[in-house]
């Protein structure tokens, strides 16, 4: 994992190099696990255009859903 990723706001890298899709399934995981232990039932998901999306966006939503989350999927 790159550490560099995580910002004040933000979680940015390239995608192919910084993303790879058990860094994403790990990051879904634990932000479903936090929102799900403060009491949360649903989570709104989306995207952008960008290439890498889909496999993002599939990964991320299988692993937050994996908690228990609902999640609401906008697309893009």
């Amino acid at each position: 994992m790159n550490p560099r990723v995580f910002r004040e706001y933000d979680i940015r890298g390239v995608a192919e190099t910084d993303f790879p899709s058990s860094f994403v399934a790990d990051l879904g995981r634990a932000i479903g696990t936090f929102l799900v232990e403060g009491g949360a039932r649903t989570i709104t998901l989306g995207r952008d255009c960008r290439l890498s999306s889909p496999r993002i966006h599939s990964v991320i939503r299988e692993a937050i859903l994996s908690t228990g989350l609902d999640v609401v999927d906008v697309g893009i």
